[in-house]
């Protein structure tokens, strides 16, 4: 398990609950053996890259100025040259870097930034989104508590769910971002979630 993937100080650790630590992968698809999945992938990364490279460069404004920024804007250049080749190699060759899971491919994204001094490009959006996500939790409490009883756990399990829409900044999300505040974000997502039983449904009995 990646633990701190997107932190300050990322860190590689076993979860210690898990059965096999030898024989687990966080990645349930092999997207290298699937050639238009790992097209998808691919290109939607590609197409991100101009929109990470000038979060890359903005993220270092705040504390240089002048040559030093323009550093920062070279560096973040030479990170979108570098993850481009990246993506490029594994469009012509799927196991350049062996099995491909989804996770693996960010990963790959995260480390490249890492490479370039890049530790948190999204250090701005997360300040602004906690901001705002304190503004909305009174009212998001009080609707809460308004649920029946039986109801909030439900609720609860769902606001979890669809907090990670922001996770990765899938296109959907990015462009939702990009049009909406956080509350309407928030209550998109959980009028898109699935439907009960999910894929691994106890709820029932953490209910109980």
């Amino acid at each position: 398990m990646h633990v701190g993937v997107l932190q300050f100080s990322p860190s590689f650790e076993p979860f210690p609950l898990l059965p096999d630590i030898q024989s687990y992968s966080p990645s349930t698809v092999d997207i290298g053996a699937d050639p238009a999945e790992l097209q998808y992938w691919v290109d939607l990364l590609r197409l991100q890259i101009p929109t990470v490279v000038e979060k890359a460069a903005a993220s270092e404004q705040a504390r240089e100025a002048g040559w030093q920024h323009s550093a920062a804007q070279r560096r973040a250049a030479s990170f979108g040259r570098t993850l481009d080749h990246h993506l490029r190699s594994l469009r012509a060759n799927p196991r350049a870097y062996g099995s491909l899971g989804l996770a693996d491919l960010f990963e790959l994204r995260e480390e490249c930034l890492r490479e370039f001094g890049f530790r948190d490009v999204y250090a701005s959006d997360k300040a602004r989104e906690h901001a705002a996500a304190l503004e909305a939790l009174p009212d998001l409490l009080t609707q809460l508590d308004a649920r029946p009883v039986h109801e909030r756990l439900l609720a609860l399990v769902q606001g979890a769910l669809a907090a990670n829409i922001f996770d990765w900044g899938a296109q959907a999300c990015v462009d939702l971002y990009q049009n909406a505040t956080i509350l309407e974000m928030y209550r998109t997502a959980c009028t898109q979630l699935s439907c009960r039983p999910w894929l691994v449904d106890d709820l029932a009995e953490l209910a109980r």
